[in-house]
């Protein structure tokens, strides 16, 4: 149980650093690949009171 709290934790704590420290990394992959991203945020909206720029 000890290892799967862990196991866990440390892959969040991935996804998090991914959308925070790596944030210009991630615009620039999505202004490179925009019909990609319009196709993605079709099935994937953001959350309620956020709007896309």
């Amino acid at each position: 149980m000890d290892e799967a709290i862990h196991q866990t934790h440390k892959q969040t704590q991935e996804v998090y650093v991914f959308f925070t420290q790596k944030r210009d990394w991630l615009v620039r992959v999505i202004q490179f690949d925009e019909t990609w991203f319009q196709a993605w945020v079709k099935d994937n909206p953001p959350p309620a009171g956020y709007r896309l720029g």
